[in-house]
């Protein structure tokens, strides 16, 4: 036996080459065309909102003709306009004529109510007489105070047919003498349609 040892000579440990990663290559900028939303759709370019047309509905009645209320029904181009008229053809009275004012116009036919002068008044000269409603005599040139009486008349009390302007035994000026302003039409006709309640009452 020797007395020395042999060394056992280990292989000699090889470095492993670390790899080195190569640098990512720099992105590209695209150019953005389109702007794109939080949920990743394009944005349409906003376009001009035309205003909301108007619908205008007219209300028809079955026969298809537009349909008319009661205030234009009871407007009439005759409402009030003052007629000389023969009492015997509208009235008891015997008196021979005096004038009328038209309350009520259909387009065909009309009712009346007579014109009086205003005899009753109050300590302070105010109307009295509750069948009449005042209106502005000097405005249409009449002498006496005179208001419209509450009663209406809408028949030829001779031939029982409607009345009509047209008719020239009832209405032989053929012609309105004055029309009533505004006021005292409004007020004439509201004061007609509660004496003619009352007559119904």
């Amino acid at each position: 036996m020797s007395l020395f040892k042999r060394k056992e000579v280990k292989p000699a440990k090889t470095k492993k080459a670390k790899t080195v990663a190569k640098p990512a290559a720099p992105k590209k900028k695209t150019s953005k065309t389109k702007k794109t939303s939080k949920s990743g759709t394009s944005k349409k370019p906003a376009t001009a909102k035309k205003p909301a047309e108007k619908k205008t509905s007219k209300s028809t009645s079955k026969s298809g003709k537009p349909k008319t209320s009661a205030t234009s029904r009871k407007t009439g181009s005759n409402i009030g306009k003052v007629y000389r008229g023969r009492t015997k053809y509208i009235d008891k009275e015997n008196k021979l004529e005096r004038n009328y004012v038209v309350v009520v116009d259909d387009g065909n036919n009309v009712t009346i109510s007579k014109l009086k002068s205003i005899k009753i008044v109050d300590i302070n000269g105010k109307n009295a007489d509750k069948a009449l409603v005042e209106i502005n005599s000097t405005r249409y040139g009449l002498t006496k105070r005179t208001g419209v009486d509450f009663q209406r008349f809408d028949k030829n009390r001779m031939s029982g047919k409607e009345l009509n302007l047209k008719d020239k035994d009832v209405f032989p000026e053929g012609k309105e003498r004055f029309k009533l302003g505004s006021h005292d039409t409004n007020r004439a006709i509201k004061h007609t349609e509660k004496g003619q309640k009352k007559g119904d009452d």
